[in-house]
């Protein structure tokens, strides 16, 4: 298996009010913390796992590990169904497969993402969901790159949601309660979108320092 993962920081921010993949995490920037997480669980399974960060063009993002790779989202207004076709399209032919997942998720476990890699079963997509109340997650997901032409296919449409990839052929939900058995209270799926999402996520990182 030659994974890769795909991290999406070139949204607007608009109810955080600033750059979300900059703000101060303990000792490292939001964007950091991720990309170190991310590249923990891909390298249990990969040595030399690829890595591609979707950004806007104007966005400045600080230094970055070696190897890891920016893309310039050309429509970053457009949301991450966009920013999915630029980090697929800047991985194809050199990955099997690739997880997806934003700068906004401090909590990931990296045990998460070997499971989704692992769970994945010669599949074209699986992302997590919740079935008692039909939530998905496709932000906490893993995809393999022949599904750019369907991505490219719904853009063209004018389809933006994300969860219309969940309605594609051989694209499979992973029940969110599976992820128990690595993530106990499922932080991997928690995000930042508000200021107050911020604060609260900084008082448990104290707590768990």
């Amino acid at each position: 298996m030659r994974p890769g993962a795909v991290l999406l920081c070139g949204g607007l921010s608009t109810r955080m009010g600033r750059d979300k993949s900059q703000l101060l995490f303990g000792e490292e920037t939001l964007l950091q913390r991720v990309l170190r997480r991310v590249a923990a669980g891909l390298q249990k399974v990969c040595d030399d796992p690829r890595i591609v960060v979707v950004a806007a063009a104007d966005q400045v993002l600080g230094p970055l590990p070696a190897g890891v790779q920016t893309v310039v989202d050309s429509a970053p207004c457009e949301g991450p169904l966009r920013g999915l076709e630029a980090g697929l399209s800047a991985l194809s032919g050199t990955v099997d497969c690739v997880f997806l997942t934003a700068c906004d998720a401090p909590f990931l476990e990296p045990a998460v993402i070997e499971l989704l890699l692992r769970r994945l079963q010669g599949r074209r997509g699986l992302m997590v969901s919740e079935r008692s109340t039909g939530r998905l997650h496709p932000l906490c997901a893993v995809y393999v790159p022949r599904l750019l032409a369907d991505v490219r296919q719904l853009l063209a449409s004018g389809e933006r949601r994300m969860r219309a990839l969940a309605e594609l052929t051989d694209v499979a939900q992973l029940e969110v309660d599976e992820l128990r058995a690595v993530d106990a209270d499922l932080s991997s799926l928690q995000n930042l979108n508000e200021p107050q999402d911020y604060l609260a996520a900084l008082e448990k990182l104290v707590r768990t320092v």
